[in-house]
């Protein structure tokens, strides 16, 4: 891993992805969310303000990037709830299957080398009935 992916790209992430478009769709879609989540692409935990921890039992964080991960540890120690990390890759995350209550994916699958198997890592996770909770950015010609 470069110096520029170490440092300064997760900080650069962070800051651009925190910008007040992105927290808009965040504010409306992370409430969403319910008891036990998956976070894919967890990233430096820019969702985490906007989850409803009344409705939410616990999150836990997948994201391949220690430093992003790091920055998401940091800001979760804000939370008084249960937030855990896991660095993997989406497309295969140890977890039992049928665990999860909701699924988040925000900002990241365009990230993923292999997005339909990661979408089918978070389908496998999930319990039937479960919730899937998917948003991106459009960018249009």
């Amino acid at each position: 891993m470069s110096l520029y992916e170490k440092y300064f790209l997760p900080k650069l992430l962070d800051c651009c992805c925190g910008m007040e478009g992105f927290q808009k769709k965040r504010a409306q879609i992370i409430p969403k969310a319910h008891g036990r989540v998956l976070e894919i692409g967890v990233g430096s935990g820019l969702n985490f303000d906007f989850y409803d921890f009344d409705r939410v039992s616990e999150i836990v964080g997948v994201d391949p990037a220690p430093s992003s991960v790091a920055i998401g540890k940091s800001r979760a120690s804000n939370f008084n709830s249960k937030i855990s990390f896991i660095e993997a890759s989406a497309e295969s995350i140890d977890l039992e299957s049928a665990t999860f209550d909701s699924v988040v994916i925000g900002f990241s699958l365009c990230t993923i080398s292999d997005p339909i198997m990661a979408l089918t890592e978070a389908r496998r996770l999930l319990k039937p009935g479960g919730l899937i909770i998917f948003y991106g950015a459009w960018i249009s010609p």
